[in-house]
């Protein structure tokens, strides 16, 4: 397995893990090719020894401003919890296919990145799903540092109905799945 920057040819790999692992419609091609060649986002992919792609991660920094514009839900509370930081790396997404869970996947795609960075990782900040009061990915950040800060309820439920996408635990919209918030400093 090797890991690489997100390609455009990557794309409809990633469309159809995401379907599964989020939802149908959660990400999407224009999305994606956001983070071909960009300066604030990132995207890395593990590839298989076949090269077919198991598992990616999206990031991207942003400032303080930037950042409450990405909170779907409480954003007073976003911008007063977060006052004072200038640079927050979120992780918009990270996921592996189901049958190369547990294998190190998602912790060698949080080193890699972190390894690979040219920006201030001033502050790592990670929205997790949760699915019927499991948070799939808590396990690890936890192991690699991160503190859980807050849950938030219904966290993609108006986005869901905006957007059109389906969740993988609940079906068609709306989502009523929570977030778990997570920070490394």
């Amino acid at each position: 397995m090797r890991i690489t920057s997100l390609k455009k040819s990557h794309i409809q790999e990633i469309i159809d893990l995401s379907d599964t692992a989020f939802g149908q419609g959660y990400l999407t091609i224009d999305y994606l090719k956001k983070y071909i060649n960009s300066s604030k986002k990132s995207g890395f992919v593990t590839l298989s020894e076949s090269n077919k792609l198991i598992g990616f991660i999206l990031l991207e920094s942003l400032s303080i401003k930037n950042f409450s514009n990405q909170v779907l839900e409480e954003k007073e509370w976003f911008n007063t919890y977060f006052q004072g930081y200038k640079n927050i790396t979120l992780i918009h997404q990270i996921a592996v296919n189901s049958s190369f869970q547990k294998q190190g996947i998602a912790t060698n795609l949080l080193n890699h990145f972190r390894n690979q960075t040219t920006v201030n990782l001033e502050l790592i900040c990670c929205f997790a799903w949760v699915k019927e009061n499991f948070t799939p990915f808590k396990k690890i950040l936890l192991k690699d540092g991160f503190l859980f800060i807050k849950k938030i309820n219904n966290y993609w439920l108006k986005d869901s109905s905006s957007k059109k996408y389906n969740c993988s635990y609940c079906g068609a919209p709306p989502c009523k799945c929570s977030a778990e918030i997570f920070i490394k400093k």
